[in-house]
């Protein structure tokens, strides 16, 4: 990260900030952009105090197409070597779909989904002049198809949803290109800052995630992976954690939903027995390549093309999995817990 460029939207406050401030501590120069600029000022002085890094501060509201295209202006005349951008602003909305007024339907599709694709449209030329550059999209658990992730409005998850949409096509329209993206899909998030002492502290993973899980996984794991998309499943627990799945960035392949007693059949000559749940499926060049089961509120991996089986207990087990897939090129994966 030292002496990297990095844009945050949304940095105000919550997770942006901590984004920021995290990103300062190890060497980058963070360009602030938000809708308050009395919040990103004190920020910017958190920032200066702590690492002493002149961080930039840009007005940016993300609903208004007008206001993202003069922080893209101000960005390109006084930083135009920006290396990463992060899309995590957002406006957020709760409750029921009656209740929404019109401009918070707007405001959240605006911020969401148009704001967020015309800043990343006009910083591309910029990001593509860089060696190697990285898009890094906050999405949420509450825009995958049957996540129940209370809180959200309908305005905000359909926004997610479109955003999530957004993310999966900008990786196949850059793929080859020096840009890079990843996106991460946290559910509800603890509003835990840097500068806090609780920050640090253990978590069980039955208590969810914060701030940190989120910033740790954009800053550390997501640029030290060699794919489009990763999500670490560790940051996705509900309470309690109540399953996986597996979605991938297809290479050529098709993704198929498996029957119930074809998987049956699969998984009982490893004497694996009980009512089964298919979670995913996929073919490659017309072999079948893996399932994702649940068996009596277990979760298992098949492969059909060396045949072996594997329970998923803990994390780990699904990142090796990943990771293992991953290395052979058949597609790319990322993880979501459903919950």
């Amino acid at each position: 990260m030292k002496g990297k460029k990095i844009v945050i939207t949304g940095a105000g406050r919550g997770l942006g900030r901590a984004l920021a401030i995290v990103a300062a501590d190890r060497g980058a120069i963070p360009l602030l952009l938000g809708r308050s600029l009395q919040a990103l000022k004190q920020v910017r002085d958190i920032i200066q105090s702590r690492s002493g890094v002149s961080a930039a501060t840009i007005v940016c509201d993300l609903s208004d197409t007008s206001s993202v295209i003069n922080a893209v202006e101000q960005i390109a005349s006084s930083h135009p070597d920006i290396d990463i951008l992060v899309n995590n602003g957002a406006h957020f909305t709760d409750g029921a779909f009656q209740s929404q007024t019109y401009s918070q339907i707007v405001s959240v599709i605006n911020s969401v989904v148009t704001g967020t694709m015309v800043l990343t449209k006009d910083l591309l030329p910029l990001l593509k002049q860089r060696p190697h550059a990285d898009i890094h999209n906050v999405v949420s658990m509450s825009g995958l198809p049957y996540a129940r992730l209370t809180g959200a409005s309908l305005p905000f998850r359909a926004a997610k949803a479109a955003q999530d949409g957004f993310t999966q096509s900008l990786v196949e329209e850059l793929n080859g290109s020096s840009v890079r993206i990843t996106s991460v899909y946290p559910g509800l998030i603890e509003d835990v800052s840097p500068t806090d002492d609780a920050w640090d502290k253990q978590r069980a993973l039955s208590e969810g995630i914060t701030n940190k899980d989120v910033v740790d996984t954009i800053l550390l794991e997501a640029p030290n992976k060699g794919i489009a998309s990763v999500c670490d499943p560790s940051i996705y627990s509900v309470k309690p954690p109540t399953g996986w799945t597996v979605k991938y960035e297809d290479f050529g392949g098709e993704t198929e939903w498996g029957e119930d007693g074809e998987v049956a059949d699969l998984v009982s000559a490893y004497g694996i027995s009980g009512e089964v749940r298919p979670l995913f499926r996929t073919r490659y060049s017309g072999n079948e390549v893996i399932f994702i089961v649940e068996i009596n509120s277990q979760y298992y991996v098949y492969d059909g093309q060396s045949g072996w089986v594997k329970r998923i207990v803990t994390p780990t087990d699904l990142r090796e999995i990943v990771e293992f897939i991953n290395e052979q090129g058949w597609f790319r994966l990322k993880t979501e817990n459903l919950g």
